[in-house]
């Protein structure tokens, strides 16, 4: 398992910071017996895209000029609760999608490729849907606000950079759990 931590993350200091976490997260049994089952996984995706787009539409709720205080605490609570939530999609794949390929045998690789793979055409639609959208509204004179814009591009980004383990989630098989107690 140390290997594997190890490889996840985008540089040094990740590795450094995490991968004892990681580590231990992969080689908790209780864990990998809470998302064996794929219908618990889907549920779970399914929740974080609940509380994805809720985080999503209370920002744009929240204006600068008024700083609504209940807002802005709804806010931190699904920020906090997305996140809770991605990690646990991430960790109920066995963090294939965040494990660098060095580390992944030949069928968790054809995992990650096709889960990457089917991300970046969901992600491609996705923003030319935006796209198109922009240059209707431009071309139409019509001003999109900031705060339409920047949650929207907030999903974008959410669905590029959570669609994979998400896809996982959803489509692995149930995964063999043994039955030691």
């Amino acid at each position: 398992m140390r290997e594997r931590a190890g490889e996840v993350g985008v540089g040094g200091w990740w590795d450094r910071l995490f991968a004892g976490a990681l580590e231990q997260a992969l080689g908790n049994e209780r864990l990998r017996r809470r998302w064996a089952p794929r219908s618990r996984r889907r549920k779970l995706v399914m929740a974080e895209a609940a509380a994805t787009v809720a985080t999503l539409a209370v920002f744009g709720a929240v204006t600068p000029s008024s700083r609504p205080w209940g807002l802005l605490l709804a806010l931190g609570v699904l920020t906090v609760l997305t996140c809770y939530l991605a990690s646990q999609v991430n960790i109920a794949t066995r963090l294939i999608t965040e494990i660098g390929t060095r580390a992944l045998d030949e069928r968790q690789l054809a995992w990650h490729t096709r889960a990457r793979t089917v991300s970046h055409g969901v992600t491609r639609v996705s923003l030319l849907v935006l796209w198109v959208a922009a240059c209707a509204a431009w071309g139409g004179e019509i001003d999109v606000p900031a705060r339409v814009l920047i949650p929207l591009i907030g999903l974008a980004t959410f669905l590029h950079v959570g669609f994979p383990a998400a896809y996982l989630a959803w489509t692995l098989p149930d995964e063999p759990v043994d039955d030691e107690e």
